[in-house]
């Protein structure tokens, strides 16, 4: 009966376990589509605000470059599109190209400011950086909380642990103290039950023989002796069944106070693993969030370097265009300078030589012996008049070659510095170029490695779930196998137990007729010691089948135990495997939702190139023309 009873209760507890399982997944498959409700709520929020942005950036893009196609157009119409034939005329043109480019710089500046104002609203819509600055604080803190929360929370519920495990340790060594008092009084009972047996057997065999010789003073004595010696052995038994009673009592009170630790420590340590999967749930959403919030920094920065590396190229060709003119020119000007300083080579040379020949015809005239004086000082003046006048042209000449040289190095020197004005333009912009570049880059190989990551992730949990079901297949059957073995053992065992219990029934029986027959003996009968000893095999058999009984029971109770042990370890399998195919699971639809998400995020990221490369090709169309 008790080994049903056990079973029974074995039974209940199992099912009471498989209920808390059926809640706790219920509970967790909950937690989980509400996670993964949650983040694609997140997702979509964030498409459809990066969309949204994205609409307003073009539309507001669209008007400035309209803005910025009339004012280049007006520019345009400004420059002077005459051939010129003089070097005024260059210069005057290289003028008109250089104030056309500080047209289309002021032009890119109010482009820049309008742009920067729409930003500025579209941030107040937000509400502004400083709010948003805010917000992200705020963030960090709670996610800081968070964390504290969840780490005092598991330091607490491990104190409670230590706490509960220490008593309960302290219950169950004084529990089995209890035991082995129950254990030895139960003996001291049992021993006391035979001697008070003894001592009847005795004072009947007393009787007896006061029956028969009512003088027998030696009779008459051991009869009170012994019952006196009875009533001290039913005070014995008496004493002893209330210090095995109490002590079972206080047994009982230890071993219930043991399972309601245990409990209670169950109890907190499937809260604290609950509450720390909600906490590391939301911990991690935040921190995505949070690092979410930085990626999209760094690509707003990306595509602002992506912009002014447009600009700062087509400004660069514009300043291209402007050296290119200014080398012209300067090759220009060389080349006709070099035309003039062939000219006034010639020329001075034609007046070094006119020089010398009026040098001779001067000391000629001075030599030459003449009757008018007066002439003759004339004529050497003239010549004189002609020599100062061609060495002031040979001053003119040499002057303006120099002068003219210095221009040509002028203008030389002014188309180098154009064009490294252009080639500095053209290293800033390809540096912002490599900015938006590197930062694409690093997000697609960020998104690649999260999806490979997940993946990863996903491969080994769906190898978990399989291993794991495979081995709850195996706990069941080799479980099984001890369950069927365990029962088998124990109907032999219960067999044996009914034998020697029905035994025992017979013996006690026989007993009792050798004792009657003892007390109706004659002395002569008694003093043969016959029925005396068939009571002490009477007595033997009766040890020896209690004996067979104790060791039945404890093959009953090892048996119920053993049963109880192998369906916890079944159940215990199959709450792993279904565990394991949860995680699984779990791992697959965020596996999923990363590379969606990372489609989304190349696609976003393509949708920005084409569209800058579209407002590149038409912004550089119209500076062309």
């Amino acid at each position: 009966d008790e080994a049903n009873q056990q079973e029974a209760e074995s039974k209940t507890k199992i099912d009471k376990l498989k209920q808390e399982l059926s809640k706790v997944q219920d509970d967790k498959s909950g937690e989980l589509s509400g996670v993964d409700a949650e983040e694609k709520k997140q997702v979509d929020e964030q498409v459809q605000k990066s969309k949204l942005q994205d609409a307003k950036n073009k539309k507001a893009k669209a008007d400035l470059e309209e803005k910025a196609n009339k004012a280049k157009e007006e520019v345009i119409k400004k420059e002077v599109e005459a051939e010129v034939t003089n070097q005024h005329a260059i210069d005057k043109e290289i003028e008109n190209i250089q104030k056309a480019v500080e047209d289309v710089k002021k032009v890119n500046k109010k482009l820049q400011e309008e742009k920067d104002t729409n930003e500025e609203e579209v941030s107040n819509v937000d509400g502004g950086a400083a709010v948003e600055a805010e917000k992200e604080a705020a963030l960090a803190k709670n996610i800081e909380d968070l964390t504290a929360k969840l780490a005092k929370e598991k330091a607490d519920t491990a104190a409670k642990i230590a706490t509960n495990t220490a008593e309960s340790t302290k219950a169950e060594t004084e529990a089995a103290e209890l035991e082995a008092v129950v254990d030895e009084k139960k003996k001291e009972v049992e021993a006391a039950k035979q001697e008070h047996q003894k001592h009847k057997v005795q004072k009947q065999e007393a009787l007896n023989s006061l029956e028969n010789d009512s003088k027998n003073t030696t009779a008459k004595q051991a009869v009170e002796l012994l019952t006196e010696q009875e009533n001290t052995d039913k005070k014995i038994i008496e004493t002893t069944q209330k210090s095995v009673d109490k002590a079972e009592k206080e047994k009982g009170i230890l071993e219930g106070k043991v399972e309601k630790l245990k409990n209670e420590t169950e109890q907190a340590t499937k809260k604290i693993e609950k509450e720390e999967i909600e906490l590391t749930n939301d911990i991690t959403a935040k921190t995505e969030k949070t690092v979410e919030k930085a990626e999209q920094k760094a690509v707003d920065a990306a595509i602002a370097a992506k912009e002014k590396a447009l600009e700062d190229k087509l400004e660069a060709d514009a300043q291209k265009e402007v050296a290119n003119q200014a080398q012209a020119a300067a090759s220009k000007l060389k080349e006709e300078t070099k035309q003039k300083g062939i000219a006034h080579d010639k020329a001075v040379e034609d007046a070094t030589k006119k020089i010398a020949d009026l040098t001779k015809k001067q000391k000629d005239v001075t030599k030459k012996v003449t009757t008018d004086p007066a002439q003759k000082t004339k004529d050497i003046a003239h010549i004189a008049e002609q020599i100062a006048k061609e060495q002031e042209k040979i001053t003119d000449e040499t002057t303006a070659k120099t002068e003219e040289t210095a221009e040509v190095t002028e203008a030389e020197e002014t188309a180098v510095a154009e064009k490294e004005k252009a080639t500095t333009l053209e290293a800033t912009a390809k540096a912002e170029e490599k900015v938006f570049t590197k930062t694409v880059n690093s997000n697609k190989a960020a998104d690649e490695a999260e999806k490979t990551a997940a993946k990863a992730k996903n491969t080994a949990a769906q190898a978990a779930a399989k291993a794991a079901s495979t081995a709850a297949d195996a706990a069941k059957a080799t479980n099984e196998k001890v369950i069927d073995a365990s029962k088998t053992k124990m109907k032999t065992c219960e067999g044996k137990l009914k034998e020697a219990d029905a035994n025992l029934k017979t013996l006690y029986a026989q007993k009792i007729q050798v004792n009657d027959l003892i007390g109706k003996a004659t002395p002569k009968e008694l003093a043969k010691g016959k029925l005396a000893a068939q009571v002490k095999l009477i007595e033997a058999d009766i040890l020896k089948n209690k004996a067979v009984i104790e060791e039945m029971t404890t093959c009953v109770g090892t048996g119920v135990t053993e049963q109880a042990a192998a369906r916890e370890k079944i159940v215990a399998a199959k709450e792993a495997a279904s565990e394991a195919q949860q995680e699984a699971q779990h791992t697959k639809q965020v596996s999923e939702l990363v590379e969606a998400q990372v489609k989304q995020s190349q696609a976003i990221e393509k949708e920005i190139e084409d569209e800058l490369a579209k407002d590149w090709n038409k912004t550089a169309d119209t500076v062309k023309q």
